[in-house]
């Protein structure tokens, strides 16, 4: 019943072995669970007479769900429009088709009037993808000063039933063997077994927190086996900027040290604990500059200005209550020197807003927030233009601030940028101030070997958890969490 094969060698593992003064061995398992956002699956499927289907439904990756639907029950896609309405919640669970879409649009199509399927909460939890479990028997080799030497890794993912999104989720367990930490030397050999349970999914970190888990929890019991501190064993593996791991992954900004060192220091670590009290510590890597599974990882972006000044963003990203919206708004907003409240965004069907991949790999903000600021950036070169014609000051002298366009050094020479716009707009030989972007990030696809960049920057983490064990019955109590992540520039600080 084995599906599905990922292996991954870097480096000679039989020599780093016997380098090694200490080698760790176990098993961790993580168990099948669901995603659970609070709307349940809902999808509505009409024909016009014409032939037309329009779907609405809360997949967050619009253009591939489309191309998917024509493809399989043998449609012209541009006969398709899908409306992405607002999404209540998914954390995965709805990144990509499932069979209640397929069902929908058949009984629309028989039936000769639109049809909606809406899941109850138990068919939820029966008929929806789910977090596949995970087994991995995990190896650590490290030398005596507690320099990690190799890694090595098998693991078994139970994707149940059907193969989809799920089945690559042992790509990203790949990257964090070989890459959470300096790992000169690592093997993964991973496979995807058939069973008879609900298909597994892309849910929320999609095998970074079984890979994790295992890591971390190997990193500890190396830690004990060394007699080294486990925090202070972590800071000498730590990445830092500047690495490239096994697979590739170039490493540029890197706060996996301050990560360490904050949770360290505002945790009290190794302070007394009461009896039943224990501090732990974990870290983690995850992508954050878009993942390059598809040929392109772009989004585009249209921007254009009305009459009234006010700034509509047609975004192709998918807000599923992640604040994207809010973020993309911002950015716009900055780069084009605006009030905030002049930006709204528009995120609604297939047939207005621009291509996009879709909302999957912490990629929305770097890659649709990339492309809003270079449409911005031209909408703002179009203001400046028109703005030195009244101000009689070249563009490159003339800067735009909450809304006001200023000669730099003479405040008073200035002009609201509403009347910029109608003076672009309102005269004859006049022109709309529309711009449009389309931002593909600078990575790289893996090869056959699975080696290469696949994401333009990546995000670190640390945590410490203190809890609270009743050693007679096991049960654990979270009693307090320090968190540090490096999140690279917090574009809206609330949200962090």
């Amino acid at each position: 019943n084995v599906s599905m094969r990922w292996d991954f060698e870097h480096g000679d593992l039989e020599a780093a072995e016997q380098r090694a003064a200490v080698v760790v061995e176990g098993m961790y398992s993580s168990p099948l669970s669901a995603p659970a956002s609070i709307e349940t699956h809902v999808c509505l499927a009409s024909f016009d007479a014409s032939g037309h289907l329009t779907v609405w439904t809360g997949v967050h990756m619009v253009f591939m769900y489309r191309k998917t639907i024509a493809d399989t029950l043998e449609l012209d896609w541009k006969q398709i429009t899908v409306v992405q309405p607002p999404i209540g919640g998914s954390f995965g669970g709805k990144i990509d088709i499932d069979p209640i879409d397929f069902i929908t649009v058949l009984l629309a199509k028989a039936a000769g009037r639109p049809v909606r399927i809406h899941f109850s909460r138990e068919e939820e939890f029966t008929g929806s993808r789910v977090r596949q479990p995970m087994h991995i028997r995990l190896r650590t080799g490290a030398d005596a000063e507690g320099r990690i030497l190799f890694r090595d890794a098998d693991v078994v993912s139970d994707n149940g039933a059907y193969n989809a999104w799920g089945s690559h989720a042992l790509l990203v367990v790949m990257q964090t063997v070989s890459s959470l930490y300096r790992v000169p030397v690592s093997r993964v050999r991973s496979r995807v077994v058939y069973t008879n349970k609900m298909y597994g999914g892309s849910v929320r970190g999609f095998g970074n927190p079984e890979a994790t888990f295992a890591v971390e929890s190997q990193t500890d019991e190396l830690a004990d086996a060394l007699g080294i501190d486990p925090i202070e064993l972590r800071l000498r593996n730590a990445n830092q900027a500047g690495d490239v791991t096994p697979q590739g992954m170039r490493i540029t900004s890197c706060g996996r040290t301050e990560c360490l060192e904050a949770v360290r220091r505002e945790s009290g670590w190794g302070r007394p604990l009461p009896d039943g009290h224990g501090l732990g510590a974990a870290a983690f890597i995850h992508v954050g500059g878009g993942a390059r599974i598809y040929p392109s990882d772009g989004c585009g972006t249209i921007v254009k200005v009305d009459e009234s000044g006010a700034v509509i963003v047609i975004s192709g990203a998918s807000e599923l209550g992640q604040g994207s919206e809010t973020v993309i708004a911002m950015i716009a907003a900055e780069e084009m020197g605006v009030p905030l409240e002049a930006v709204s965004v528009r995120n609604s069907d297939t047939d207005l807003k621009p291509w996009d991949v879709g909302a999957h790999a912490s990629r929305t903000t770097f890659v649709a927030g990339n492309s809003a600021r270079l449409a911005a950036r031209e909408i703002k070169e179009k203001l400046l233009e028109t703005a030195s014609e009244v101000l009689e000051a070249a563009p490159e002298d003339l800067l735009i601030e909450d809304g006001v366009i200023s000669v730099r050094g003479v405040p008073e020479r200035s002009i609201a940028y509403e009347k910029v716009v109608r003076r672009r707009l309102l005269r004859q030989g006049g022109s709309t101030l529309v711009a449009d972007a389309f931002y593909d990030p600078p990575t790289e696809p893996q090869d056959s070997r699975y080696v290469g960049n696949i994401s333009a920057a990546y995000g670190f983490g640390a945590h410490v958890a203190e809890v609270a064990v009743d050693v007679e019955t096991g049960l654990v109590n979270v009693i307090n969490l320090w968190t540090a992540h490096d999140v690279g520039r917090a574009i809206n600080p609330l949200g962090v």
